[in-house]
This record gives structure tokens, C-alpha cells and sequence, in this order.
């Protein structure tokens, strides 16, 4: 049922005349007019004296701008004509709705989701599988790839275009349009923003299959740990890069990071600091450490490196260890000849093993 629009007589204020809509120009020649009035000011009595509205530029920034009224809700509620309601925003000054405000507004927001949950059961048109279906179709048809960015003539055109719309081949400046945006946003806006970013999160988190989380999570923790290379491990680095010898840095088995992986082995190299791996040379087991998360006994953190090394050792690794203090005091050569010893008595390990148990020697994929 449509809703009711509120009736207007068009009298004028003056002369006390009904007008027709078509002759409402009778109240710049009405005989009663004031004179010394602008056609602006007139225009504006008549329509306060229609509508019977408390009209200034109060009211119309209240309702325009906080309350988020559009030209709908002006004409059902108030019985205003769009170009009435144009008059009204230019004579007070209050800035008109370009169409990109009036989609961004709040309540545009949420008239938008309730109509693609009734048409297409989704929120955004753009998850519904029929709309995807149908950008896929297109863009195979257009460009033999269901992926707009995955064709080559769309990526070479695009920086072209780019630089002739904005003198730029990518707009900057757009995560400091965000932050701003963030900064003046309603916290109750922040909230439900968060909410369907934690909703959405979980929904994709349930998808995955325990092998692809298991993935994401090395992915996740690979990012931090390849972020950082500590001073004792570029020491470690240039010294196998001097010997030749191979290696893989930050090689993870299951969710564990060792720092160095021989290639052409199962040999793991870690290299402790003293402080962040409590030298037992330097430390008593009740001893307590101060770290940013917390403090730590020092027979804790032994504890911990032994269960990491004894998972290693259970894949079939073998581990090295280079303590900070060894390895200041030591010279480039001579850790190198201990590292080569260690390799040599690995692999010596490595030939009775795969005689023994069938083992395959270098075999590292399985616990990547």
C-alpha cells in the first residue's frame, strides 16, 4: 500500500488565492506582493506559509544532513517538491547530495542489504553466485579469462588510463583517506564494522580443511619470522655462503622455525642468544629473565627448546645448536670447521639410518 503525501492548497500569502500548480508564478505579480522583497524571499514565504513549517536553515540541516533525509522523505513527510527542496538547500547554503554521498550514507547502506537479501539471499549482490556466474561469463567473453585482472590487455591498459584521468598509474594517498575516514568515524559505525570483519573471518576460517589451515599458519608466522634476522644469524649466513654450502633459513617443521636447514640433509642449525635462550653457561636454573611478554624462569626456556629440538629430532632431524658466547669468541674459520664436522657427522648418521630403517636421506617436503 502506497504511503499517503501530504496535500497542499498553493495559497498564496498575500492575496489569499488558491493557484494552480502550473500558475505558481502568481506570487512574483501578485498586486499584494512586497515589493521590496527578492523573488528568492517570496518564493520562500510561500512555501513556509503553505507548508505551515518552522522553515531556516536549522531545520533543513537537521533533517537533510543529520537525519540523512532525501527527496523521498521530504515529500512524505513535509509535502515538498524536489525542486522546492533544491531552493530551500541553495538558499540557506546547506550542500546538496552528490550520487556518490547519497551512496554512502548510512541509511542508503542499509536499504541497499535489505534488498539483496530479499532478491539474491545475500547482503552484497556481489557474493551472490548468480551475479558471479554472470561477471564470470562476461569476462570470458570479453576477455577469455573469468577474471577482469587476469587479462593481459586489461593490465596494460589500465596505467594508461590512469595517468590521463589522475596524471598518476596508481591513486595515492588511499590509506590516508582511510585513516582519516576511521578517525572521524562513530564508534558505534567502528563496532559494526569489526563485527562483520570477525563474522566474515570465522566464515572463511570454517571453510578451510585442517590442511589449509595448517598452511595459513606457517604462512602467518613465516611473515614475522622472516621479517627479522638477528646479528649471530647474517654472521651464520656469510659464513655457509663462503663454504658453498647450501641451506634453506627459517625452515619450519610442523609449526616450529629453525633457523638453518642444510640442503642435501636433515641437518638443523639454531642459533641461540644467550639472554633469549638462557646459556645454562651463563644462567642457573632458578634464574628469572625479564621479556616483553612476561618473566621467565630460565629452566622454562630450556624446557621449551628441548620439546622444539625433540620434535625435530622425532621427523628425523638433526639438530646444531651455536650459542652467542661460542660463537664471539670464535673466528669465522673456526666455526666453519665446526659446522662442516657436524655436517660430515650427520650425514655418516644420516647412511646408517637409511640402511637400518630405509630412511631417505634429504626428505624434508612431508613436514614443510
Amino acid at each position: 500500500m502506497k504511503a499517503e503525501v501530504v496535500i497542499r492548497r498553493l495559497e498564496c500569502p498575500w492575496c489569499g488565492n488558491l493557484m494552480k500548480k502550473e500558475t505558481v508564478k502568481h506570487i512574483h505579480l501578485c498586486s499584494r506582493r512586497p515589493l521590496a522583497w527578492s523573488n528568492e524571499r517570496r518564493r520562500l514565504e510561500f512555501i513556509k506559509n503553505d507548508t505551515g513549517l518552522p522553515l531556516s536553515k536549522k531545520f533543513v540541516h537537521h533533517h537533510y544532513v543529520e537525519l540523512e533525509w532525501g527527496f523521498r522523505e521530504f515529500r512524505k513527510e513535509l509535502g515538498l517538491a524536489f525542486s522546492e527542496l533544491k531552493f530551500l538547500l541553495r538558499y540557506f547554503g546547506v550542500k546538496g547530495r552528490s550520487i556518490k554521498d547519497a551512496n554512502s550514507l548510512r541509511k542508503t547502506k542499509v536499504m541497499r542489504e535489505k534488498t539483496c537479501i530479499a532478491k539474491f539471499g545475500v547482503p552484497n549482490a556481489s557474493q551472490a553466485e548468480i551475479i558471479k556466474e554472470k561477471k564470470r561469463h562476461t569476462f570470458i567473453k570479453n576477455y577469455g579469462v573469468d577474471n577482469i585482472f587476469k587479462a593481459r590487455e586489461f593490465i596494460d591498459w589500465l596505467p594508461g588510463e590512469m595517468r590521463a584521468r589522475y596524471g598518476k598509474g596508481s591513486l595515492s594517498g588511499g590509506r590516508e583517506w582511510l585513516r582519516n575516514r576511521w578517525r572521524t568515524m562513530p564508534l558505534e559505525e567502528r563496532a559494526e564494522i569489526w563485527r562483520k570483519a570477525r563474522e566474515g573471518s570465522r566464515r572463511w576460517w570454517a571453510r578451510l580443511t585442517p590442511s589449509e589451515r595448517s598452511q595459513e599458519i606457517l604462512k602467518r608466522i613465516s611473515k614475522v619470522v622472516h621479517h627479522y634476522n638477528s646479528r649471530l644469524e647474517k654472521r651464520i649466513r656469510r659464513i655457509l655462503g663462503s663454504l658453498k654450502i647450501k641451506f634453506i633459513p627459517q625452515f619450519f617443521v610442523t609449526r616450529k622455525s629453525f633457523d638453518f636447514l642444510i640442503v642435501g640433509t636433515k641437518l638443523l642449525i639454531e642459533v641461540n642468544g644467550d639472554f633469549w635462550h638462557a646459556n645454562p653457561e651463563v644462567y642457573k636454573a632458578e634464574d628469572t629473565l625479564s621479556f616483553p611478554q612476561g618473566k621467565i624462569l630460565a629452566k622454562d626456556i630450556w624446557l621449551r627448546d628441548i620439546k622444539k629440538c625433540n620434535t625435530a629430532r622425532r621427523y628425523g632431524f638433526g639438530v646444531m645448536v651455536l650459542w652467542e658466547g661460542d660463537i664471539n669468541r670464535s673466528c669465522d674459520k673456526e666455526i666453519g670447521k665446526k659446522i662442516l664436522k657436524e655436517i660430515r657427522t650427520h650425514r655418516h648418521w644420516m647412511r646408517k639410518a637409511i640402511k637400518v630403517n630405509g630412511l631417505k636421506a634429504g626428505s624434508t617436503n612431508e613436514v614443510r
